[in-house]
């Protein structure tokens, strides 16, 4: 195995790790009952890229998805509030203060 295809494999498995943990955001229970899996996806290119990895996984799986473009902020409330299914773009720890008081304020 050359060095390129050892990156492109090492990218895949993060890519399926990075799925198993956004789905975990949603909640698995989200995803298994949700009719249509809907992303929240700020505009940061690398979050698009997962999120369309994630797509295309979940479509091959059967699933329907859906995405909505929208700031982080906007994306955590949407998922606290059940609007949204998951979103691949929370950076813990940095993050979880904020996404602690989304969840608070719409518990």
């Amino acid at each position: 195995m050359d060095k390129q295809e050892s990156t492109n494999r090492r990218r895949g498995w993060r890519s399926a790790l990075v799925l198993g943990a956004a789905l975990c955001i949603g909640g698995l229970a989200n995803v298994a009952a949700a009719a249509t899996i809907k992303f929240g996806v700020p505009p940061w290119p690398g979050v698009t890229v997962k999120t369309e990895v994630a797509r295309q996984l979940l479509g091959a799986m059967g699933y329907d998805t859906a995405v909505t473009n929208a700031g982080v902020v906007i994306d955590l409330q949407g998922v606290a509030r059940g609007d949204l299914t998951a979103m691949m773009a929370a950076w813990m720890p940095a993050q979880k203060k904020m996404v602690s008081s989304i969840t608070r304020s719409t518990a």
